[in-house]
């Protein structure tokens, strides 16, 4: 039994309740049986609440994709204040779980009946599982003893057999290595939970791509056929090759506040991708993070485009370096000193950054080949579309492509 509990507060943002019920119904999926009970915080007529209010419908939405069965009769009031009553404590279990009993009649005695099948069920699992090692501990010593009678008997027949199993099996497992200067800098291979990981970080309110394809359903994709995506991303980090149809992206043009709408500069560029890209790239960009971390990481004053780090971060800095060089006195041999601030503003400078730069840095700092190489297949011939008075037109950016077999050469 998967039991999951969770109090989500009344104050919390429609985002934030909204991801919270994702993230447990995206872990709940294809999980028998399943308990999901809390405070919720939302009103359903579905319950027995007079009125439906957002956070009950986001509810039901969220959890309609489970397989799954409301316990809750509407009888009886979960909340009480003021003399108003609500219900807003509920309890989803399994289909399977409840098979048989009505969910009208299902009383308190019978549903203290269920839990105790569970517990009794727990410690059942718990005893095999002692079991196993026992039994595992006892054969390990019986091998041991036969080793030390006979060392080129039985038991040296089944380790022998063992070890060619363990060759076999070794270049088909996940495998840490090690870089030339001796950090680790992780694997190749793409396991379940870390893409699954990267697709729970994908927010339900953002735009879609050119595949038309929510975060919404990518999540419940992932969730059906995670092993299927993690042996795509799997192939492609293999292969070093970024498929050519992520690459296409489509581009929405955001008119800046109080801008003049006939300069160019008045709008504000975004790229619209695939959903499948998008749950690649945050696996590539945790990767090259980790990677870069185990050879000294960014510099600590890089405030841009870092998690944890903002605008704020830099202005601290700059004040603090500002209020230590006015300390002090500045004559009679004081320590105070003068203080110079320059500003520099590089225009769309993310945009305009050099591709070939940025792959010399990363083999510069020896980051680990495969992660070059789907860098540089992500830099190559991607595909711009937007639309103009003349219709659709498309861009390719491809003009300053490094390659690996260049740097070679």
């Amino acid at each position: 039994m998967w039991v999951y509990s969770r109090y989500l507060a009344p104050s919390l943002s429609t985002t934030d309740f909204s991801h919270a019920l994702d993230t447990i119904a995206f872990d709940a999926r294809g999980r028998y049986p399943t308990t999901i009970a809390g405070d919720f915080n939302a009103w359903a007529e579905e319950w027995g609440c007079p009125t439906s209010n957002i956070s009950g419908r986001t509810l039901l939405n969220a959890f309609s994709t489970l397989d799954v069965v409301l316990l809750n009769e509407g009888t009886q009031d979960t909340f009480n204040w003021a003399g108003a009553g609500s219900i807003i404590d509920l309890t989803f279990v399994s289909y399977a779980a409840v098979k048989g009993y009505c969910q009208e009649t299902l009383n308190a005695e019978e549903m203290s009946s269920c839990l105790a099948d569970m517990h009794f069920f727990l410690q059942a699992r718990t005893t095999l599982k002692n079991a196993i090692l026992d039994s595992k501990r006892e054969c390990l010593l019986k091998l041991c003893d036969a080793a030390k009678q006979d060392p080129w008997g039985g038991a040296y027949s089944e380790l022998t057999e063992a070890a060619a199993l363990q060759r076999t099996l070794n270049p088909l497992r996940r495998r840490k290595h090690t870089a030339r200067n001796g950090a680790y800098v992780g694997d190749r291979g793409s396991n379940g939970a870390e893409v699954a990981e990267a697709g729970r970080s994908l927010q339900n309110n953002k735009a879609q791509g050119p595949d038309a394809v929510p975060n919404r359903a990518m999540k419940v994709a992932l969730a059906l056929r995670l092993g299927t995506f993690a042996e795509l991303y799997n192939a492609c980090l293999r292969e070093g090759t970024f498929p050519r149809r992520w690459k296409v992206q489509n581009l929405l043009l955001l008119n800046k506040p109080g801008k003049p709408p006939g300069e160019a500069s008045s709008y504000r560029p975004i790229r619209l991708l695939d959903t499948v890209d998008k749950v690649f790239q945050k696996l590539i960009s945790k990767r090259l993070n980790l990677a870069i971390d185990a050879v000294g990481g960014l510099s600590p004053t890089q405030f841009g485009l870092r998690k944890g780090k903002s605008t704020l971060d830099a202005i601290r800095t700059v004040t603090g370096i500002a209020a230590e060089a006015l300390r002090g006195k500045r004559w009679k041999g004081g320590t105070k000193k003068y203080c110079l601030l320059v500003t520099l503003d590089n225009k769309i400078a993310f945009n305009t950054a050099n591709w070939t730069r940025i792959m010399q840095a990363l083999r510069r700092q020896r980051i680990p080949e495969y992660l070059i190489r789907i860098v540089d297949s992500y830099l190559g011939e991607r595909m711009l579309l937007f639309d103009t008075s003349d219709g659709p037109k498309e861009y390719m950016e491809n003009n300053v492509r490094w390659s690996t077999e260049a740097s070679h050469a």
